[in-house]
C-alpha cells in the first residue's frame, strides 16, 4: 500500500492564511493605530452577535484575527497549532482537521457569548485561542505520555499539561487570574477536543456524500495487478478500501510503523503495530 500525503499538512495552510490576514489587518490600520478601519469591524464577533443570526458567520472569521498591539497573540497560537496540530491531524487526516479546527473556534466563540451575556459588558473577541486549546487537548489524549515543556522549561507529560492549561484557564474564568483574556473561549474550545475524542466524533460524516470528497467523486490512483485493479487506500482492520468507499478518510497511525493505514471506523480503535513486530511476521509468498 503507498501514500502520497499533499506537499503541505492542512496545518501549516492555516498558519500561513492567519499569519497574513494578521499582516494585511496590520497594515490597514498602521500598526493598529487606526483600528475603526481593521478587519475586526466586521470579522470579529462580539457579545452581541448571538442574538443576530445574520452575523453568525462571525463565530468562524475572529479566530482569524489577532490582536494588533502585540504580535505576541498571533505568534504564539500560530506556534502552538504548528507544534501540536500536525500531529493530530496525522491521526485524523487532512479534511477532518480541517472540519475539527472550524468546529472548535465556532464551539468556543458561542461559549465565550454566552459567558459575556453574564459579565454584562460590552466586549470583542478576536483570536485562534479557543480552536488551538481543542487541537492541544486533543493532542494530550491522543498522545498522553509525550513530553511536553511547561512554561518552555518544565519536561511534563500531554496529559498534565492538558491539565495545567484547563486549570489555569478555570482560574481565569473565576476572576484569579488578571488580564484580557477570553478565559470562556479557551474553556469551551477544550470542552469540545474533549468531547470530540470521547465520544469518537466524525464530523465528516455531518456532510452530504459530495462536500466530503471536496465536491467529487474520489478516483483512486490503481496499479494492474493480474488484470485485477489493485486499491490505493486499504485499512489494514476491516479491509475496506477507498474503491468499495469512496467517500471513507484513511489515514496513517502515528503509534504504529508508519506503514499501515486505517479506515477513520478504526483509526483510534486497532491493535498497534511496532517496527518491531511487523520484521517478526513471516514474508508472504
Amino acid at each position: 500500500m503507498s501514500y502520497q500525503p499533499a506537499n503541505r499538512t492542512m496545518v501549516t495552510n492555516l498558519v500561513l492564511v492567519t499569519v497574513a490576514i494578521y499582516i494585511v489587518d496590520y497594515l490597514l490600520t498602521r500598526g493598529g493605530n487606526s483600528p475603526e478601519i481593521g478587519l475586526a469591524n466586521y470579522l470579529a464577533c462580539t457579545d452581541k452577535t448571538l442574538w443576530r443570526p445574520w452575523l453568525w458567520w462571525q463565530y468562524l472569521t475572529y479566530g482569524f484575527l489577532h490582536d494588533l498591539r502585540s504580535v505576541y497573540h498571533v505568534a504564539l497560537n500560530m506556534f502552538i497549532l504548528w507544534m501540536f496540530g500536525r500531529q493530530v491531524e496525522a491521526v485524523y487526516g487532512r479534511r477532518e482537521f480541517l472540519r475539527f479546527y472550524f468546529a472548535a473556534i465556532i464551539a468556543s466563540g458561542i461559549v465565550w457569548s454566552v459567558a459575556a451575556q453574564f459579565e454584562g459588558v460590552s466586549s470583542t473577541a478576536v483570536g485562534a485561542s479557543g480552536g488551538v486549546a481543542a487541537v492541544l487537548l486533543l493532542y494530550a489524549l491522543n498522545f498522553p505520555y509525550h513530553t511536553i515543556l511547561l512554561f518552555f522549561v518544565f519536561p511534563v507529560p500531554a496529559w498534565l499539561f492538558g491539565v495545567v492549561m484547563v486549570s489555569l484557564d478555570l482560574l481565569g474564568m473565576t476572576g484569579h487570574l488578571a488580564g484580557n483574556v477570553a478565559y470562556a473561549a479557551h474553556l469551551g474550545g477544550a470542552a469540545f477536543g474533549y468531547l470530540y475524542y470521547r465520544y469518537k466524533w466524525n464530523l465528516g460524516k455531518l456532510l452530504p456524500r459530495r462536500l466530503r470528497t471536496g465536491g467529487r467523486r474520489i478516483v483512486t490512483q490503481a496499479t494492474s495487478l493480474g488484470g485485477k485493479e489493485k486499491a490505493f487506500h486499504r485499512c489494514e482492520v476491516c479491509g475496506i478500501t477507498d474503491r468499495t468507499h469512496p467517500d471513507m478518510d484513511f489515514r496513517y497511525c502515528s503509534k504504529c510503523d508508519g506503514q499501515r493505514g486505517y479506515c477513520t471506523e478504526h483509526i483510534r480503535n486497532h491493535e498497534h503495530v511496532t517496527a518491531v513486530q511487523n520484521a517478526e511476521k513471516p514474508a508472504s509468498r
